[in-house]
């Protein structure tokens, strides 16, 4: 699914590859009657019904207090990270200097129950990628529980992938200018359209 039909100025483009695939899922998701407030709950995810191009790619993170615990890492994540991500916590798997910038994404994902879709460089390029896009989707483990989940899938890129431009936008260029933490864009969904994180209120 790309970007929503709005035409405001402040408007983007939405997820592109797997990240509109999962996106689109979701928001299914959130049509369905099991869905409490408008987000999707655990019990709602199945693998098996996932759209087959993201299994491979699917994460599920569980917010513990104000850490993050990888629930679950497909195949593919765990083979071009080259390592088992599975039972661990963010802030063990990331430097500690870009780790408080990307803890931010996930804060706002599930204290404001948004999507949140960004592209970032990898810290240490592997199998000929450089970067990836992830998108990060709440969810709530019970109905009545508070948004305490986060999925959705990260897609690795290649350097030319990059140079094509997975942030591009109508008054961006080719690709938004990396900043010091590894950060291409940041986008939040709301209103039902995709904004830049700097014009989020």
């Amino acid at each position: 699914m790309q970007a929503s039909d709005h035409t405001d100025s402040h408007s983007l483009p939405g997820p592109a590859g797997l990240c509109a695939d999962i996106f689109e899922h979701w928001q299914a998701l959130v049509r369905n009657s099991e869905a409490a407030l408008g987000i999707p709950i655990r019990d709602q995810i199945d693998l098996l019904t996932l759209p087959k191009s993201t299994r491979g790619n699917f994460f599920l993170i569980e917010r513990r207090g104000d850490r993050y615990l990888v629930r679950l890492a497909a195949t593919t994540l765990v083979d071009n990270m080259g390592t088992e991500t599975t039972g661990k916590y963010l802030d063990e798997l990331m430097r500690a200097e870009i780790y408080p910038a990307r803890r931010a994404l996930f804060d706002l994902c599930v204290q404001q129950g948004c999507p949140v879709y960004y592209g970032a460089t990898l810290a240490a390029p592997s199998r000929g990628h450089i970067a990836f896009r992830r998108i990060l989707l709440p969810l709530r483990s019970a109905a009545r529980a508070e948004i305490d989940l986060v999925c959705g899938v990260m897609e690795f890129l290649s350097a030319q992938e990059l140079s094509d431009g997975p942030s591009t936008s109508p008054i961006s260029g080719p690709h938004d200018p990396t900043d010091d933490k590894g950060l291409v864009f940041r986008r939040i969904f709301r209103a039902d359209q995709w904004i830049d994180w700097s014009d989020a209120p």
